[in-house]
């Protein structure tokens, strides 16, 4: 199954195309803490994939959210809207903002 780029380093930090050693995920040969890498076109390429069925048994409507001191993100998937927040300060801030988008835009 392929794994989403939000869990793939960015592009910047990648080897050279031309470099044929595997792609690994942030943090796979090491126990440092995780660390923040998508945009916000990871996310979004992410729930596109799983609207698009790429992801079978996902649900399409989704609200995935996580932080930790210093980085926090969102993203609320309802409908046609999906609202992807990121934002570099403390839980619960890009939460709430994201969730108050997503309410807005479904009224």
């Amino acid at each position: 199954m392929p794994r989403p780029s939000a869990l793939l380093p960015p592009a910047s930090a990648r080897a050279p195309a031309d470099d044929d050693r595997p792609v690994r995920a942030l943090n796979e040969e090491d126990a440092s803490p995780p660390q923040s890498a998508s945009t916000e076109l990871d996310l979004l390429t992410f729930v596109k994939a799983v609207k698009t069925g790429k992801f079978p048994g996902a649900d399409a409507g989704m609200s995935i959210a996580g932080g930790a001191p210093g980085t926090n993100a969102v993203i609320e998937s309802r409908g046609q809207w999906t609202v992807i927040v990121l934002t570099n300060f403390d839980p619960p801030t890009g939460e709430d903002l994201g969730v108050a988008i997503a309410d807005a835009l479904s009224r």
